[in-house]
């Protein structure tokens, strides 16, 4: 998912799929109780910008003319296929999700399956619809939102859906990129991922969260691709010879740029198999918590892996 700002800055993707891998500038982080620490100045760099007054006072009185403002609402709503909402506000909670539940799994058990989101906020509200794809659904904030969240308290909750993988009756968990979207958006504060099931897969934030910079960010990004390649590895160890061997009889580097492509296709396949959905869900299991974070699942493809919900939440 993809989120934007009223100055439609920020943006943001869900969907299933493999970050492609990157090896270098990762930093190590320093622990206290299995739980992460920061050191002073490791924040975001955009909530800081939020959290200064001088700054948020500007934004929000040098403006730009409501003819261009409507012009870029215009334009965003078509860039991110925005959906007119049947209601837009609900007396419960339970309503509220009730509703964006059915509008997600409703995509999915579409003839040609598609990613379909629904934001609610902390009133009840429906902040947005956004329709997808087959692999991610884009949606937008605007700034309006994101300040009432530094002054207000206002939240969100984020839920979209995720296909079933191609030819499987299986379903890939809450993605990194669902993840990136939700450490890095001040007011999300839950990501809900449904199945066609109407089972779900969740990451909330919990009182214990304290924003992650994008080093931080890129460094899971490295443990969670390591965790599925060596998966893939110790499941197809004569891939692993093939990839290590042509590499080192190949002088050209677009050769070699070929020959790693491939090799991270078959490991992305890999991802959306049930070894790697376990493999994800061993991610978030290890690292949530970590994080500040809560991750639960009812997923049936997990039912029988350890820790897994014996009496799920229904939502």
């Amino acid at each position: 998912m993809n989120i934007a700002s009223v100055t439609y800055k920020y943006s943001y993707k869900t969907g299933a799929g493999l970050t492609r891998p990157s090896f270098s500038g990762f930093a190590k982080q320093k622990t206290n109780g299995g739980e992460l620490s920061h050191e002073p100045g490791r924040q975001s760099k955009y909530k800081n910008y939020l959290e200064n007054a001088g700054f948020i006072a500007s934004m929000m009185f040098a403006g730009v003319s409501i003819g261009s403002y409507c012009i870029q609402d215009y334009k965003l709503k078509s860039e991110y296929n925005m959906v007119v909402s049947e209601r837009s506000s609900f007396e419960t909670r339970k309503d509220a999700l009730k509703y964006a539940k059915k509008k997600v799994i409703d995509a999915l058990k579409e003839s040609s399956p598609y990613e379909y989101n629904v934001i609610i906020d902390n009133n009840n509200n429906i902040v947005g619809e956004f329709k997808g794809d087959s692999t991610e659904v884009k949606s937008f904030y605007r700034m309006t939102d994101l300040l009432k969240g530094v002054f207000l308290g206002y939240s969100i909750t984020s839920i979209h859906g995720h296909p079933d993988n191609t030819g499987q009756n299986i379903t890939t968990p809450i993605s990194f990129s669902d993840f990136r979207s939700l450490v890095t958006i001040p007011i999300e504060k839950e990501s809900i991922v449904f199945n066609k099931r109407g089972e779900y897969s969740i990451l909330k934030k919990t009182d214990r969260f304290v924003s992650l910079d994008e080093e931080l960010i890129e460094f899971f990004r490295y443990v969670y691709n390591e965790m599925l390649i060596d998966g893939f590895n110790k499941k197809n160890p004569e891939k692993l010879v093939k990839w290590e061997s042509d590499k080192n009889f190949c002088n050209s580097n677009r050769e070699k740029e070929r020959i790693d492509k491939a090799y991270y296709e078959e490991v992305t396949q890999f991802s959306q198999t049930i070894d790697g959905i376990k493999i994800i869900d061993a991610f978030w299991r290890e690292y949530a918590s970590k994080l500040g974070l809560e991750y639960k699942t009812n997923y049936s493809c997990l039912k029988n892996v350890k820790n897994s919900e014996d009496n799920p939440q229904e939502l």
